[in-house]
Parts: structure tokens; sequence; C-alpha cells
């Protein structure tokens, strides 16, 4: 930019191009600007060069999260998973599991306790626009807790209907979406994990009611137990090679 030109350009003007100059023009509006000797573009510059050095900051901590993707990245497809809340032991959570592609950045993904609401929403839509595949692990986990509440359904038997409820619905979304089992039967299992029985049997193991306790943890071992038995034979009906394995 001829200096003529930088000197026509009002402060105000210059502040405007540099709130809307994405992060890929910010080394040009540096360049354009660092020779113009008035305060306020000094300071606008300055600016400009925190923003940029923010950028490769954020670059270099989204290369350290994708450790695992560089350690594992021989496996065709890495899955991210995380649950809502205090997880099992204060009751029924929400997990979510999520697919990205190989090389994918996706800049400030973070903790959504250290985001903002605004920027959670931004990142909401990226992640879903970018993700190969993003399940959400609440439905069979509901239908087990309405089996044990409404139907005096025992438990375990409640579980392994949950877990086959959730591998039923895995191959159905595999076979009309595409998207891996993996996405919906880890989320959907992670939350039935019997957290609150497994606590009640340890407080109960504290107060020395040993009756109480070995019940609780035999309730908790029974329920871990037809889980997989659950996923195992939702996958038996739905995947003929599964099912003639050798």
């Amino acid at each position: 930019m001829e200096v003529s030109e930088m000197e026509e350009r009002k402060i105000g003007q210059i502040k405007e191009e540099l709130k809307a100059a994405t992060e890929a023009m910010l080394p040009s509006f540096i360049m354009a600007y660092e020779s113009d000797e008035r305060s306020g573009v000094i300071k606008l510059v300055e600016q400009a060069k925190k923003r940029l050095q923010k950028l490769e900051e954020e670059r270099k901590r989204i290369w350290k999260l994708q450790e695992y993707e560089r350690k594992y990245g021989q496996y065709t497809y890495i899955c991210g998973i995380d649950e809502v809340g205090r997880g099992p032991l204060a009751g029924p959570v929400v997990a979510g599991a999520v697919i990205l592609p190989k090389d994918c950045d996706i800049l400030y993904i973070n903790d959504s306790k250290k985001l903002t609401a605004a920027k959670r929403e931004e990142l909401y839509d990226e992640i879903m626009e970018k993700a190969v595949a993003a399940g959400i692990g609440a439905v069979a986990n509901t239908f087990r807790l309405e089996l044990v509440d409404l139907t005096a359904c025992p438990p375990a038997a409640a579980a392994f209907m949950g877990a086959l409820a959730a591998g039923l619905l895995a191959s159905l979304i595999k076979s009309r979406v595409g998207y891996p089992r993996i996405s919906v039967t880890v989320p959907s299992i992670v939350i039935m994990v019997p957290g609150l029985y497994l606590y009640r049997g340890f407080y109960n193991l504290g107060m020395m009611s040993l009756s109480a306790s070995a019940s609780w943890f035999a309730s908790a071992i029974l329920i871990v137990a037809a889980l997989p038995l659950g996923l195992i034979f939702a996958r038996i009906l739905t995947d003929k090679t599964f099912r003639y394995c050798t």
C-alpha cells in the first residue's frame, strides 16, 4: 500500500478493517500498516500481531490434542467419547461420541465449560459438518430405566434389553447412513455402567452392612455382564457374517 493511500485511511476505517479481517488476512494487514507511525495504527498492528500469536499457540495446542490420532494413525476410525454431568454415580447421564476425519484441524475446540455459549454453537456446527460420525447415547438408557421403574424388571435384564436396543439401533443407523456402530453403542453402554450400584456397595461395606453390600455388588456385576451380552445378541441378529463366523 502506498504511503499516500495509507495516510488517507482514517484510524476508524483501519480498525474496522482489522475487525473484519480473517486469520488468514492478518499477515497482510500487519505488512500493510506496520510502517504507519500514528499511535492509533501502531496499537491496531499490535492487536493484529497478538491475534496472530494466539493463533499459532492454538495450532500448537491442537497438535498436542492430536497425540492419539498420531499414535494410532494406522486405524481407520478413532472415536472420542465423553459424558455429560457427574457420571453414573449421580444417576443417568448422557454421553456423546464423535469420529473426525484424519488430519482434521478444528481450532479452539475445548472443554465446553471453557467456551462461551456462542463459541460452543459455532464449534458444534463445524464439528457436525466435518465429522465422519457423531452420536449421543441416551435413548437406550432411558428405555432401560423405564423398564426398571415401570415394569419392575430386574436391573440386569433391563441392562441386557437396553444394550440390545442400542445394538439394534446402531446396526440400523449403519445400514441406512453408514455411521460406524461404535458411534452409538459405546456412549450408550458408557451411561449404563452401574456406578450407583457400586457406590452403594462400597458405602454399605464401609458401614459394615455386609449383606447389603454384597447384594449391591452382585447386582452391579450382573449388569456389567449383561451389557456386552446385549450388544453381542444384537450383532448376531443383524450381522450375518458375525453370526456365522468360525
